[in-house]
């Protein structure tokens, strides 16, 4: 299904305020320290535009952080791309975090969630040049 309203003729009131891209959820996954530690404005940012923002290191560490990245990629189910913020180092580390965190999800409540659609955001160092 295609939004056909040409977004150029949508007035804000019509908009909703929380980051789509279309009728996609952001769940963004920042290194807050990649970038010259440009990450933690990063996250300000998309947190002010609602969209789901996690920090890669608490997703590494944290159960329970993993079960909510993993239940946010379940509720927008196919309607949702994964934003990935950060280095080349970073790319890599999310996308396998993202499959820990759904192969968790899925042994503790025997649910399969589709692996999401993934975009990069480089943010590494080299980036700043």
């Amino acid at each position: 299904q295609t939004n056909n309203k040409d977004p150029k003729k949508t007035t804000t009131s019509e908009r909703d305020s929380d980051l789509y891209i279309d009728d996609h959820k952001i769940i963004a996954l920042i290194n807050s320290g990649s970038g010259a530690r440009k990450g933690w404005i990063l996250t300000q940012e998309l947190t002010k535009l609602n969209a789901v923002v996690f920090n890669l290191k608490d997703v590494c560490v944290n159960d329970a952080i993993r079960e909510r990245l993993a239940s946010s990629i379940e509720q927008y189910d196919g309607k949702c791309i994964v934003l990935i913020c950060g280095g080349d180092g970073s790319q890599a580390w999310a996308a396998s975090l993202v499959d820990r965190s759904l192969n968790e999800y899925h042994a503790k409540h025997n649910v399969c969630v589709r692996f999401p659609a993934m975009c990069v955001f480089p943010m590494g160092t080299g980036n700043d040049l």
